[in-house]
């Protein structure tokens, strides 16, 4: 009996051992790129065109400090903006919108089968936003600014499948727990503070999952 007992922690020990994992010191490349621009025009409307576009980067880099627990840092740059223009001339506004952040994360991975990995994931990080607003209405001209800020904190369960020894897939549960504040000051083009916005919330997706939830993403292994 003790020697089959014996045997039986050997082999889930071997299994464990046949699953596993990543080397200690090994680098994780992530992150991601993204672009947008439309232009609508509303003929209804004084012909009014607008033309809005987008731009994300944020690139990522992790290490494993354990064989199944990965550190790391990411970076994000956004940029945006709104022209608004009707067809006499006499209304024109440009908004421009800037942010810059950076996150600290943790990943710990939990071997289901060979190559595949069940994970919990922990971040925590903020995000400095500026931008303008510049209107010119029959000749008169306004300028607005914000300036603003978020910190947040956040825990996501998720899994993960080793596609290739460098290529690794990710999906996670966005939102699943998560803290957040946000500060928004807005100076008005006459000198004067206008909007403040303060915020503090506490939020889950448990009662809400749905496929806009769901983060999908890859990234690469390096050699160590």
């Amino acid at each position: 009996m003790i020697k089959n007992y014996v045997a039986l922690v050997l082999c889930c020990i071997s299994t464990t051992l046949v699953y596993a994992q990543f080397d200690k010191g090994q680098k994780v490349l992530g992150g991601s790129i993204g672009f947008s621009s439309n232009n609508y025009k509303d003929p209804a409307n004084n012909f009014y065109n607008s033309d809005n576009s987008s731009f994300i980067f944020s690139p990522s880099v992790g290490w494993f400090n354990k064989t199944n627990q990965l550190s790391g840092i990411g970076l994000n740059y956004g940029y945006s903006s709104y022209k608004t223009i009707n067809s006499s001339g006499s209304f024109t506004e440009v908004t421009k919108n800037h942010s810059i952040g950076a996150e600290f994360f943790s990943q710990r991975f939990i071997s289901l089968a060979q190559n595949l990995f069940f994970t919990i994931n922990s971040s925590f990080g903020g995000n400095y936003s500026f931008g303008t607003k510049k209107s010119t209405t029959n000749n008169v001209d306004y300028k607005d600014e914000t300036r603003g800020y978020n910190i947040g904190a956040e825990i996501a369960p998720g899994l993960s499948y080793k596609l290739t020894k460098r290529l690794l897939f990710d999906s996670y549960l966005n939102n699943f727990i998560s803290i957040n504040y946000n500060y928004l000051r807005q100076k008005l083009s006459s000198g004067n503070t206008g909007l403040v916005q303060k915020n503090f919330s506490v939020s889950s997706s448990l009662s809400n999952t749905s496929i806009g939830n769901v983060g999908l993403g890859f990234r690469w292994l390096l050699s160590k």
